[in-house]
């Protein structure tokens, strides 16, 4: 699995706190919707990163009710953001890490533009297009 964004599922969580620190986490194993690979999920407890890890839980299908039972948990795809990093005890070794669980529908939230304002864009753009092609004709003069 390269580094990207995948649907995915979740299969199985279970609670439990990192050795370290002791800080409390859910590790939730997905699975690739398309390539039926799995990778399992890190999310942590803080006063920092609790929200994050419980709207991961929340785009994965969990009901936000009970967090002992995490019913719906696997009811929904959604995207998961997979990167890769070095481990932290041999740089030359690469880990593959989710960084994300998203809703499938959380892209980017775009404004439509009114349709004068479109207009006046492309025809600026067809304007600012044409000036460059006509450039780069005068430019490619044989030598």
């Amino acid at each position: 699995m390269e580094a990207g964004r995948y649907r995915a599922r979740a299969l199985s969580a279970s609670f439990g706190e990192s050795k370290a620190k002791g800080t409390p986490f859910v590790a939730v194993k997905f699975q690739l919707t398309d390539t039926k690979e799995e990778i399992t999920y890190f999310g942590y407890f803080t006063d920092k990163t609790k929200e994050r890890s419980i709207q991961a839980l929340m785009a994965a299908g969990w009901d936000g009710r009970d967090p002992e039972s995490l019913d719906g948990l696997g009811s929904v795809e959604c995207q998961l953001v997979i990167i890769e990093e070095p481990d932290n005890m041999d740089p030359s070794k690469i880990w593959k890490r989710v960084q994300y669980v998203n809703k499938l529908d959380s892209g980017p939230q775009v404004k439509p533009m009114d349709a004068g304002k479109s207009k006046a864009l492309f025809a600026g753009l067809r304007a600012t297009a044409a000036a460059l092609a006509a450039k780069e004709k005068a430019d490619d003069v044989p030598f």
